[in-house]
Formats: C-alpha cells, structure tokens, sequence
C-alpha cells in the first residue's frame, strides 16, 4: 500500500526515443536549422554590436581614464 503512494507521488519517467526516431529528430533539427542559420547569424551580430562592443569600449574607457590619472600623479 506505501509503495502504491509513493509510486502515485513520483514523477513519470522521461519520455526516450528510439534510434530511429532520434535519426528522424535529427534530420528535421538540421533542415530547420539550415533555413534559419543566416538569419541567427545576424541576430548573433547585432546582439554583438549593440551590447558587447559598448561593454567592451566602457572598459576600455575606465582603464584609460585609470591610466590617464596614474600619470597625472606621477608627474606631480
């Protein structure tokens, strides 16, 4: 009787593929992926420009700022 109620209470197993069907999974993940690569490769390069590349220039903007006052000190 335990075992019935902690059976009830347990998740289901995941569901598994056979080969078959994961060679069929695969086959249509790879034509999709073929349609729509060009454009996540620009998505992937606007997302680079506008978020990366002003991260990177900030930081490089602090260290020169950085740079510039260690300078400032030394000749003093």
């Amino acid at each position: 009787m335990v075992s019935l109620i902690i059976q009830a209470c347990s998740p289901p197993p995941p569901p598994t593929l056979s080969f078959e069907d994961r060679d069929k999974v695969d086959s249509l993940f790879n034509i999709e992926y073929d349609k729509i690569k060009d454009t996540l490769d620009v998505l992937c390069a606007s997302i680079k420009l506008k978020t990366i590349q002003p991260a990177v220039d900030s930081i490089l903007l602090v260290r020169l700022r950085e740079i510039a006052k260690q300078k400032s000190r030394h000749q003093q």
